[in-house]
């Protein structure tokens, strides 16, 4: 206003100055305050508290599901590595060495999850892992490999195969017997309790072989009629599939029978 009067101007003059200066201050309060290249939405959620918390909520929960499907994908592919079969009684089983373990069962539910953190290195939730085991089992049941499980002994060919524990077996045949490894053709159930057996001991000749299992008959207690129906006996139960004989241990107190069937 001074400016205006000072400069000799009149009562008009000062008038028109002032009806300037209100329309750029109304100009000035109407104008964004924000610069034009940022988006109108943004604009909208940074002044207004309860969109900007809605939008951090969405922008979580899509992390979240982004997160869940890489880690649901990464235990699909690790899980994909299991090697799986069908026994003959139905049961899904992790083939891993020459053990067949039910894959719902506390070990096979551990080697899955190994098998995850090793693919990704985090451990997979009791619920990502219980999706995929019940997966993975449909599968093996439509179609899934099928393979017979055997406890310690199985046929090979017209012989057998001992399972020896670890990764060691004895091949059983006509022509004697052989100790190796596995060769993951044939696999065994190994329950708790379930121990590895020593390797058998060559003798010079079939009747030296005798001479030492009626010895220990003889410590068993083991009448000498009966040594022999015993030692048929015990060798049939090294066939798999055959009618077996029940061995029936017959005495009085103290003569010898727990220590014998031990």
């Amino acid at each position: 206003v001074d400016q205006a009067w000072s400069g000799g101007g009149s009562m008009n003059s000062v008038k028109n100055f002032l009806a300037k200066a209100s329309a750029s201050k109304s100009a000035k309060e109407e104008a964004p305050t924000t610069p034009k290249e940022v988006p109108a939405k943004i604009v909208s959620i940074a002044t207004d508290p309860v969109a900007l918390r809605d939008q951090i909520g969405v922008a979580m929960k899509q992390g979240q599901q982004q997160a869940q499907a890489t880690n649901q994908q990464a235990v699909q592919q690790a899980v994909a590595g299991v090697r799986l079969l069908v026994d003959q009684f139905g049961v899904t089983r992790i083939a891993t060495g020459a053990e067949a373990i039910p894959v719902e069962s506390t070990r096979g539910r551990d080697l899955i999850r190994l098998e995850v953190y090793r693919a990704t290195g985090k451990a997979a939730g009791d619920d990502t892992l219980n999706r995929e085991i019940g997966v993975v089992r449909a599968k093996a049941q439509v179609s899934g490999e099928r393979t017979p499980v055997f406890k310690r002994i199985a046929p090979m060919g017209a012989g057998v195969v001992i399972d020896a524990g670890g990764d060691r077996c004895i091949r059983v045949s006509s022509e004697g017997w052989v100790e190796g490894s596995h060769d993951g053709g044939t696999f065994f159930v190994r329950g708790p309790g379930y121990g590895e057996i020593p390797s058998p001991v060559k003798q010079g000749s079939p009747k030296d072989a005798l001479r030492v299992l009626d010895a220990i008959f003889e410590k068993m207690g083991v009448p000498a009629i009966r040594r022999w129906m015993l030692a048929v006996a015990l060798v049939n139960a090294l066939r798999p599939g055959v009618p077996y004989v029940v061995i029936l241990l017959v005495g009085g107190a103290g003569s010898g029978k727990t220590t014998t069937a031990g």
